[in-house]
């Protein structure tokens, strides 16, 4: 197993930071290869009460193993920082490459990423992980163009039902707003708005917080005619208010008709955008931070086993 301090990692850019943590490029002289480092301020993270949160990312990773999920390397803590080190996803977001699919190709590219996403949220789904937080921005490119699910810091295993609301508005189920509990269903839910947004370029439900809540609880959808037939039913069946019947046999919807779902699940279908080669000059330069605070023993006490961790081996499945 790869540790922290043999992969002798040093910083080359900054891929984001948020108010709650960053992702720095970081090169290995040992691998000869980059990995995503994200980074959370211990301090702040106490201060924040988020430590339930980041514990949870880090355990959820380390049990996660699929070809279609960005894989965790290993954790590390000094002083100052929790580290996350993970495979470093070369092409970047989705997001960027949705304006220049034509509508010539327009069906089957949203049918190659869907498949890839079903079977990343079957695998965290058997493992009882509701994902949470599925759209464009954390859906990954290889270098061979295949998807990976990445940002797992809304993830939670669910046991029964949860009640918390979070993820982002558009994308959230009915049943999340309505405070009655939910479960892992509200993925499919969430990957039904994707594909509506793939196939129009908006979500299904618009307006301010307030109306778009109440749509998304109670308005109809309303699917362009543009849309082909067998993915109008889909996005039907997944933009159900009945939970327990979005994902019925979704592998065997319409549109997947010919589909060889082992062959999906291996890799073995072409994608059908390739990014280009990744150029670490065109990334941010790293952002250097000077005013980070130390934290206290009794905060790292809090992430006593933060190193303690074996990721699960990547398999076909």
């Amino acid at each position: 197993m790869l540790s922290f301090t043999s992969l002798k990692l040093r910083d080359v850019a900054t891929i984001g930071s948020g108010s709650f943590g960053r992702v720095d490029l970081a090169w290995s002289d040992v691998e000869e290869q980059y990995y995503a480092v994200k980074k959370y301020n211990i301090h702040e993270t106490v201060e924040e009460s988020r430590v339930e949160y980041v514990k949870r990312e880090k355990e959820l990773l380390s049990i996660i193993s699929s070809p279609f999920i960005v894989q965790l390397i290993c954790t590390h803590m000094d002083k100052t920082n929790l580290y996350i080190v993970m495979e470093f996803v070369h092409g970047g977001e989705l997001i960027n490459y949705l304006d220049d699919i034509t509508d010539e190709v327009l069906n089957n590219t949203a049918r190659f990423y869907s498949m890839e996403i079903i079977c990343a949220l079957q695998h965290i789904h058997s493992k009882n992980i509701a994902y949470r937080d599925l759209k464009p921005e954390n859906l990954l490119l290889t270098q061979n163009g295949h998807i990976k699910l990445s940002d797992f810091g809304l993830a939670k295993r669910i046991k029964g039902k949860t009640y918390t609301i979070c993820g982002t508005i558009e994308y959230i189920a009915p049943e999340v707003f309505m405070k009655k509990g939910y479960d892992v269903n509200v993925d499919w839910w969430s990957l039904g708005v994707l594909i509506f947004e793939l196939f129009t370029g908006n979500p299904p439900f618009c307006g301010d917080n307030n109306e778009l809540i109440d749509a998304i609880c109670k308005a109809s959808v309303d699917i362009p005619e543009s849309v082909p037939d067998s993915v109008r039913r889909l996005i039907l069946s997944l933009l159900n208010r009945d939970p327990s019947q979005r994902a019925l046999n979704i592998t065997n919807q319409k549109w997947f008709d010919n589909i060889d779902w082992d062959e999906v699940r291996c890799l073995a279908i072409q994608p059908p955008i390739i990014p280009s080669e990744f150029d670490v000059n065109e990334m941010a330069p790293v952002v250097k931070i000077t005013d980070a605070v130390d934290s206290v023993q009794r905060e790292r006490d809090l992430f006593a086993d933060w190193d303690e961790v074996l990721p699960a081996e990547a398999d076909r499945t």
